[in-house]
């Protein structure tokens, strides 16, 4: 049987960073604070953690164009949003809806582990938790 490790990015410590950095460094706080972490996943898309260029197509962008609040508007208004991310009901639940899923579903989904926690995420209750919270910030 496969062990699977499961890290928890704990996204309100890096939003509450991101919020109180100047403008100009928002979108490195997200880059290699909390993108990085995926950046695996993001090869797959075949996207860059910093574009090569100023404003070229990077995690940056691509989050934007996927609806994500982007980097440089989390400020101050979004600091209750982000206190509710530090609920830490809220990443027990996470953890636990992931470690309670049997071997056969994990085998059913194999595939870069980035994704199989994303997909497995998605099936679980939790995550329409963690979407209220995220659309209060968008």
């Amino acid at each position: 049987m496969h062990e699977f490790i499961i890290e928890i990015v704990k996204s309100d410590e890096i939003y509450r960073k991101i919020a109180n950095a100047s403008l100009e460094k928002k979108d490195d706080i997200y880059r290699y604070d909390f993108m990085k972490k995926f950046e695996k996943k993001w090869d797959m898309y075949h996207c860059p953690l910093k574009a090569k260029q100023s404003g070229g197509y990077d995690v940056v962008m691509a989050s934007g164009m996927l609806g994500y609040l982007l980097p440089q508007k989390i400020g101050d208004t979004e600091q209750k949003y982000i206190a509710e991310l530090a609920d830490e009901k809220l990443w027990t639940d996470c953890v636990a809806s992931i470690e309670t899923v049997s071997y056969t579903h994990l085998r059913a989904h194999e595939t870069d582990s980035y994704l199989v926690c994303r997909l497995l995420l998605e099936k679980k209750k939790i995550i329409n938790k963690i979407r209220m919270y995220s659309s209060k910030l968008a």
